[in-house]
């Protein structure tokens, strides 16, 4: 209250305006959030002589974060494609199925976000519909056999930690088939500078993520578990455009009557670009395509050797 009355008195008082922003979004008052954002946002130069060369790329930085607060607060429905086909069996992203292995795979994926306010200070809880397919025991190139439609529940419990428990009905539909699969998800070292979102200053960044996944097939009774680091540098090539090639580590196991394990790496290239974006929001969407070339050190399939094709795109 009393900053409120602060920033009313002097409605140029661009720090107590920051802090609002922030303090409003951890009490869970987006539409004030985002409005004191945008109050901000309007405030800041874009271009400044008189700021310092040094000072330029903070204000680049701030000015990027804002505005993809004021995006994030403001999302209800977020819809990914992603997809990949290889020459071999392998493991092309780590949406993939826990404990899949495929030359084709594709998911489709709707999500929309539940309660008064779509984020209440950093945590979610989300209903979505996927659709996933892949290239069948022939491994065809394009990912259209064995088609699964899968509904459920998607919760972030924790503010600054990206982790999600998901609780999902699927439905084989060919065979009508079903199976409930109980899932956690967890990302690590890729927030702040380390992250694959777009960065306004310098000319690109290093990025990395760890991904650690583990699911539980309640009818087939069966666990799947991943850990899949990648780490890689951002070379703008354009307006919100980057050149990506990446390494990665990754290790799978399937538990059923035994346990078997997948341990390989992968060196790739993507082109990302960000579009979308307004005065006040960062680009909210995003297209990603890429090759990889993979290679097993110890494995329970029969190939060790794989290229993908690979394709994202967020909206």
């Amino acid at each position: 209250l009393a900053l409120d009355q602060a920033w009313k008195a002097d409605p140029g008082n661009l720090a107590a305006a920051r802090l609002l922003v922030y303090v409003k979004q951890r009490l869970s008052r987006n539409v004030e959030a985002r409005w004191y954002a945008e109050r901000v946002i309007d405030a800041l130069p874009f271009e400044d002589a008189a700021f310092a060369a040094e000072a330029a790329v903070p204000l680049a930085d701030r000015r990027f974060g804002l505005q993809r607060l004021h995006e994030d607060l403001g999302r209800r429905v977020t819809v990914n494609l992603d997809g990949f086909s290889g020459t071999q069996v392998g493991t092309g992203m780590v949406a993939a199925q826990p404990g899949g292995h495929y030359s084709s795979y594709s998911q489709f994926d709707v999500e929309y976000r539940l309660g008064a306010q779509p984020v209440r200070s950093g945590t979610t809880v989300a209903m979505y519909v996927r659709v996933l397919a892949d290239g069948g025991q022939e491994r065809r190139a394009v990912p259209m056999e064995n088609a699964t439609i899968g509904a459920g529940v998607r919760w972030k419990p924790f503010r600054t930690q990206v982790l999600y428990f998901a609780a999902e009905h699927q439905t084989h539909l060919a065979s009508q088939r079903r199976e409930v699969l109980l899932r956690a998800s967890m990302s690590l070292f890729n927030a702040g500078r380390f992250s694959d979102d777009w960065h306004p200053s310098g000319r690109g960044w290093m990025a990395q993520n760890l991904y650690l996944d583990a699911g539980r097939y309640i009818v087939n009774k069966q666990s799947a578990l991943t850990a899949d680091y990648r780490t890689g540098y951002h070379l703008k090539t354009g307006a919100s455009q980057t050149l990506e090639p990446y390494v990665r580590a990754q290790v799978s196991g399937l538990q059923s009557d035994d346990f078997r394990r997948d341990i390989r790496s992968g060196l790739g290239v993507r082109w990302n670009l960000w579009h979308g974006a307004s005065i006040y929001n960062a680009a909210p969407h995003k297209f990603s395509f890429g090759v990889e070339v993979q290679h097993a050190f110890e494995t329970y399939l029969s190939d060790r050797r794989g290229l993908f094709v690979t394709v994202g795109s967020r909206w």
